[in-house]
């Protein structure tokens, strides 16, 4: 049985060979390939101009297939758009399993055609677009409210769903079809030596001379609420008298940040780390005490759950799935506002780091590779079973 999986991800090809940025990974293709006997991945593609891919993730896997979509998602090319149309109409026609990520506009339009066709449709759920697209300047604005109707609609009435959250998805897109939920997340070692070390440095910040927070993410995305950090660096650094490091770990050219280290005279403070792998970020998160995620706007993040998995203490937003994971301690109640950000970072700095290190480390496990793929296994037969029986 032949699968199609649609999204707006960007996929890097150099030299045809396929990069990835760490959201799609060969891990999360075996997933589906566990079912189906062939994965077809129809996204954007950009081609690398040189063979520097630091930071990319290899996708090339036995099974999977790679297929370009033009990018039509800037509203400004209506041929693009056309060219888009015709080129998901025929993948869907070739495959039998259609697995749907959204919010994506190739994910909205494949919809549609999928039900002239009558194909069966997996949705997957990984954000909540409403939030993402008013980030996203004017044109995002003037589309979200119509953007986010149609997906309502069609989670609504899709027969099978994913989310990554265990609620907060579920609230925002409730569906009157099976469902289950499944991060996106692909750990599959929880080093308790990694954790001991890092629960015993804990026990030590307050007589440290330096400390180091670090963020993941891309660092020119307004949503990812970097800037609220940066903003509140020296009063913190100030009331605690110590140095702080925050470093930042994604691709981007930091143009919208620049101006606010500048302003702050932060510049020997803030590192820009630019893109690693997945192996690369579990190295440097060992390197750092504090795990911060003040996005305005979120699924439920990948990186909060590997920052865990290290031992790490975090602090987050109230967006998206984040207090799913975080002790409600540890949720900055108003990302928007710079004195509650200052506010929690304080707070959670003078509390038990080395409780919230060991409740972290122990949550983190719910999300392991095994436990996610068994689950999403289970999921995937039913939805072969519903069409053709074929497996037991």
């Amino acid at each position: 049985m032949k699968a199609l999986f649609i999204h707006d991800n960007m996929v890097t090809v150099y030299q045809n060979k396929y990069y990835g940025n760490g959201s799609l990974t060969a891990k999360t293709f075996n997933r589906y390939l566990n079912v189906f006997d062939s994965l077809t991945v129809a996204t954007r593609q950009e081609i690398a101009k040189d063979k520097n891919h630091k930071g990319y993730t290899p996708l090339d896997t036995k099974g999977v297939y790679f297929e370009k979509i033009p990018e039509f998602s800037s509203l400004s090319s209506v041929v693009n758009f056309l060219k888009a149309k015709r080129k998901i109409c025929q993948l869907i026609k070739e495959h039998d399993i259609i697995i749907i990520r959204l919010p994506s506009f190739n994910g909205l339009l494949a919809y549609n055609i999928c039900k002239k066709y009558k194909k069966k449709m997996i949705i997957e759920v990984v954000g909540y677009s409403k939030d993402v697209l008013k980030m996203k300047g004017m044109i995002g604005s003037i589309i979200a409210l119509p953007f986010d109707y149609l997906m309502k609609k069609y989670v609504k009435n899709a027969e099978f769903v994913v989310y990554v959250t265990k609620e907060y998805l579920q609230r925002q897109y409730p569906t009157k079809g099976k469902s289950t939920n499944a991060s996106n997340v692909n750990i599959d070692t929880f080093e308790k030596e990694k954790y001991l070390e890092k629960r015993e440095s804990y026990t030590k910040v307050n007589t440290q001379s330096e400390l180091v927070f670090g963020s993941i993410g891309d660092i020119d995305q307004l949503y990812k609420g970097h800037d609220k950090i940066i903003d509140v660096l020296p009063k913190i650094m100030k009331q605690r008298n110590q140095i702080i490091r925050y470093e930042l770990v994604g691709g981007g050219s930091g143009n919208y940040l620049q101006p606010h280290v500048k302003e702050n005279s932060l510049e020997k403070n803030v590192k820009f780390m630019g893109s690693m792998s997945q192996k690369e970020v579990l190295s440097w998160l060992d390197t750092i005490d504090i795990y911060l995620q003040p996005s305005l706007a979120e699924g439920l993040p990948r990186a909060v759950i590997e920052a865990m998995s290290r031992g790490l203490v975090c602090i987050g937003s109230d967006r998206g799935g984040i207090p799913e994971l975080l002790d409600k301690s540890v949720i900055i109640p108003n990302i928007e506002s710079l004195q509650e950000v200052e506010k929690t970072i304080m707070s959670v700095l003078d509390g038990d780091l080395v409780i919230l290190s060991a409740n972290n480390w122990e949550h983190s496990k719910e999300y392991s590779y095994d436990i996610i793929s068994k689950r999403l296994l289970s999921f995937y037969r039913e939805v072969v079973n519903s069409s053709s029986g074929l497996i037991n």
